[in-house]
C-alpha cells in the first residue's frame, strides 16, 4: 500500500493515486452494506409482523466478511505504515489479528 501513492491521473485538479482507489472502493462497499442493512430494517418495521427469514448460506456469510476483514486490514496497514519507522512489528502484528 505504501508503493500505491504514485499519481495515476488527475481529476479536477487533484492528483488521485491507487491508494486513493482502494480507498474508495473500501468505503463505497462499506457504504453499500450499510445501507442494505438499513433498508432491510426499515422494510421490516414498515411490514409489522415478521416473516421467518430463510437462513443465510454459508460461503456467501464468510466471503462477505472476509471481504469486510480485508477492508479494515488494509485500512489499519495504510495507518500503521505513516505512524511508525519500524514496519516489521505492524506487519507481524495485522497478520496475527487476521489470523
Amino acid at each position: 500500500m505504501a508503493t500505491l501513492s504514485a499519481t495515476l491521473f488527475t481529476l479536477d485538479g487533484r492528483d488521485v493515486s491507487g491508494r486513493d482507489l482502494v480507498y474508495l472502493a473500501g468505503g463505497l462497499f462499506l457504504l453499500y452494506k450499510a445501507t442494505g442493512e438499513l433498508h432491510e430494517r426499515v422494510q421490516q418495521g414498515q411490514r409489522g409482523a415478521r416473516k421467518p427469514r430463510a437462513s443465510a448460506r454459508f460461503w456467501p456469510m464468510i466471503a462477505q466478511i472476509m471481504v469486510i476483514d480485508l477492508v479494515f486490514s488494509i485500512d489499519s496497514i495504510v495507518t500503521a505504515v505513516g505512524m511508525v519507522d519500524h514496519l516489521a512489528p505492524m506487519v507481524i502484528a495485522v497478520i496475527i489479528s487476521v489470523g
